[in-house]
């Protein structure tokens, strides 16, 4: 039996990086919705390699649920965004 190794992808680990802080600094300004969806479309489409029509349709489930479940069911203060959502 082989063992097989799998290669670093060390440009992943950069672009995980550089999303995760941009996303921690632009949270205040685009609100919690809109930076939720680029941020998971971004990693849909960049870090495992999707369709732009997974990687938004992924997006917009996870943006949409992440949403409910803090602004509607737990009733959290997370951040709106220059739009008001």
């Amino acid at each position: 039996m082989t063992v097989r190794k799998e290669r670093v992808r060390w440009w992943n680990i950069v672009i995980i990086t550089g999303a995760a802080i941009a996303y921690t600094l632009s949270v205040g300004k685009l609100g919690f919705l809109i930076n939720t969806f680029l941020l998971i479309t971004l990693l849909l489409k960049v870090v495992e390699p999707q369709s732009w029509k997974t990687s938004i349709l992924g997006g917009l489930i996870t943006a949409i649920a992440s949403e409910l479940v803090f602004n509607v069911i737990l009733k959290a203060q997370i951040p709106t965004g220059l739009l008001g959502f």
